[in-house]
């Protein structure tokens, strides 16, 4: 088995901007996948319903189990992992009872945990698999990353920002222009544009500071 880290899903900036209290890696899910190089994808798919089936039965998956789902409330946090994967005819066209292709599956971090649930979750989910599931060369599990926005310092910061450089001339996105403020809102004006603009996300505001050597 190998466990890989994803942070493939995350800005290329983001040691700048969790050092500048931007924001904060968090996790986002675990992905599961078997090659099938090696046997047929009927055995596969029986044995990664067993690595989910051994995951279930430690921790409450939202949507692997209909009858358990119908008593939980999604947007609570009564459930710890998102189940989902894909139909196993419209991928391989085989039938079976249930339609599930375990081959690849994830499970979703329930957002209403707090951070250190997340961790919790994830630590206790590798280990299991370690224990149980190691010398299975064809596993790949991935444990992928996601950001966690400081909007309120986003905020706070990009708002100081849009009033050093509203009217100013800049280069955005490969366009040059000027960054005009309307309606509490910023946005682009690229070059002889009269009425067009185009809003102006806070983080890249702010990244804007960090190209002229942090906010003054």
């Amino acid at each position: 088995m190998t466990i890989r880290h994803d942070r493939s899903y995350l800005p290329a900036d983001i040691d700048w901007l969790i050092e500048n209290g931007y924001a904060e890696e968090d996790l986002h899910s675990l992905r599961f996948q078997i090659s099938v190089a090696d046997m047929s994808v009927e055995a596969a798919n029986a044995f990664m319903h067993g690595v989910m089936d051994a995951i279930a039965k430690e921790y409450v998956c939202f949507q692997y189990d209909k009858e358990l789902e119908k008593r939980l409330c999604f947007d609570s946090t009564d459930w710890d992992l998102f189940f989902w994967c894909n139909s196993l005819y419209m991928t391989h066209r085989i039938h079976s009872d249930d339609d599930r292709d375990y081959t690849y599956f994830t499970l979703t971090f329930n957002k209403r945990h707090t951070p250190k649930k997340r961790v919790e979750i994830c630590s206790a989910v590798l280990s299991l698999m370690v224990k149980r599931f190691m010398d299975c060369d064809a596993l790949d599990v991935a444990v992928q990353f996601t950001v966690a926005w400081n909007n309120d310092k986003l905020e706070s910061d990009a708002k100081v920002i849009a009033e050093k450089l509203d009217g100013k001339r800049m280069t955005y996105k490969g366009f040059d222009g000027r960054i005009v403020q309307r309606g509490g809102k910023v946005y682009f004006m690229k070059k002889y544009a009269k009425n067009i603009g185009y809003l102006i996300p806070t983080v890249d505001l702010v990244r804007f500071a960090k190209k002229d050597g942090g906010l003054k």
